[in-house]
């Protein structure tokens, strides 16, 4: 009787289709939990940024930074130095999203804005990208602008007039964001937007003024019962929530 000594075609369509199988079972697995430690690391770097917005302010007379470019400062172009009540979009090109200035005619890259202020206490520029942030910016450069949005409102309320925010005016600390993943939801052909019939929640990271981070689902329409059209504008059912200010619900 001859022993055996190798596999029959059978047994080895047989592995293969079982590996196969295997491999359409945990790629996607792999993949979502690659994606996930991303989303974590996104989440740490938004809380280490958050925490060097308050020890700025702590150095500064509880004054928290804002993000805009001083005079000595190259802008982007069509921007000034500094902004104003309501920008729009703008706002995200210019200051709210901005990492680097403009290439041209800079030797070496320069940090701008909120990233500049607050480097100091990070001492790397590459936390205010988030790892899995590949998205294409319909306003800005992807070499030029970070991962976290600036919140608009706080950039306002100092153009306003009504001077540096400081920890004493935010009355919300835990419930109103400084730094959000997603800025833009309102109708519109970007990576950030919701289109005109997409009207459910979307999911964000943000990092709040009492220190702490969380991803967290954003409604499309408000408790208050308005458009959630800029997160930074309206973030979880609160509008500003600073004293004095005129734009207050």
């Amino acid at each position: 009787m001859k022993r055996r000594t190798g596999f029959t075609l059978i047994e080895l369509l047989v592995v293969i289709a079982i590996i196969a199988i295997l491999a359409a079972i945990l790629f996607p697995v792999f993949a979502r939990a690659r994606e996930q430690a991303r989303k974590t690391s996104c989440l740490s770097n938004m809380k280490q940024i958050m925490l060097a917005a308050i020890m700025y302010a702590g150095d500064y007379d509880e004054a928290y930074p804002d993000s805009q470019i001083t005079t000595n400062e190259l802008d982007g172009p069509g921007c000034t130095h500094t902004p104003t009540p309501y920008q729009g979009a703008l706002h995200i090109q210019c200051w709210g999203i901005r990492l680097y200035y403009p290439g041209t005619g800079l030797t070496t890259k320069q940090l701008a804005g909120y990233p500049l202020r607050l480097n100091p206490y990070i001492k790397s520029p590459q936390l205010f990208r988030c790892p899995s942030d590949n998205l294409v910016d319909r306003w800005i450069s992807g070499n030029e602008r970070g991962s976290y949005y600036f919140r608009h409102a706080h950039d306002a309320y100092v153009a306003s007039g009504f001077g540096a925010v400081r920890m004493s005016v935010v009355m919300r600390p835990a419930q109103l964001a400084l730094f959000v993943e997603e800025m833009w939801h309102h109708g519109g052909a970007d990576p950030y937007a919701w289109n005109g019939t997409n009207t459910g929640s979307k999911a964000s990271n943000a990092a709040f003024y009492d220190g702490h981070a969380k991803y967290m689902s954003v409604p499309f329409v408000t408790p208050l019962g308005v458009a959630n059209y800029d997160l930074n504008w309206f973030f979880q059912g609160h509008h500003w929530h600073f004293p004095s200010d005129p734009f207050d619900i």
